[in-house]
């Protein structure tokens, strides 16, 4: 069976910053708590209750407008890890955020970490700082996948799916615009006003102040009858 992060060690890690069971906006780790904009609704997910912004989301997403205390030089060591059911799928030439990380300083460069998932004529992939996951046909609306990122200060950046590494780069994102929110689930913003919504349920999201191993990652996702991590869907 998968993991909830709330059963797990890494629960008790030094570097866990922030960590959302989603069955409320509270930080279960912090003080970090979020902000509910659309009135995104707590619904049955994996592990309890999860974030469900429905099928066809255009309002809703959870927020907060500061940088979970990370440097807003762009300069960190970063883990986020999530779980997510898509409720819909995107139409073709569309793309939608999951997770959006701006550090955002008062001025000079936003750095942002920003993995979202898209439908480019019938193929549908996830992509992250240039890393691309092309799924197997069309990704299932019944199940829950297991995404992570990681980032360190050498901006060395990796996509995981499923506790699998699917790709490695140093790209380094950054714009001028300052905008909110900084940190959000569901939705990300580079210009004032304009949102990217995704269309999903939501759940155990946590963000560390470290890069977890693929060891660590996979540790979410062990079936503990067979001690094997789920393969990709």
């Amino acid at each position: 069976m998968e993991t909830e992060l709330y059963n797990s060690s890494l629960f008790s890690d030094a570097n866990l910053v922030a960590y959302y069971r989603l069955e409320n906006v509270n930080d279960s780790k912090s003080s970090y708590t979020l902000t509910n904009a659309g009135t995104t609704p707590f619904n049955a997910a994996l592990f309890g209750n999860g974030a469900d912004q429905g099928s066809s989301n255009t309002t809703k997403y959870l927020y907060r407008t500061d940088v979970l205390g990370f440097n807003t030089n762009g300069n960190n060591n970063i883990t986020v890890v999530w779980r997510m059911k898509f409720n819909s799928l995107p139409a073709s030439g569309t793309g939608m955020s999951t997770i959006f990380f701006a550090l955002d300083p008062s001025s000079g460069s936003r750095y942002f970490y920003r993995p979202g998932y898209g439908n480019t004529a019938g193929v549908y992939t996830m992509s992250y700082r240039g890393i691309t996951y092309t799924f197997s046909g069309t990704p299932s609306t019944t199940e829950y996948y297991y995404f992570a990122f990681t980032s360190t200060t050498g901006q060395v950046n990796k996509l995981y799916v499923n506790g699998e590494l699917v790709g490695t780069t140093t790209q380094n994102d950054n714009a001028t615009a300052t905008n909110t929110p900084r940190f959000a689930i569901g939705a990300s913003v580079f210009n004032a006003g304009s949102f990217d919504h995704s269309s999903c349920i939501y759940d155990d999201v946590a963000i560390f102040s470290r890069v977890l191993s693929q060891e660590e990652i996979q540790s979410l996702n062990i079936d503990i009858a067979s001690g094997k991590f789920f393969q990709l869907l």
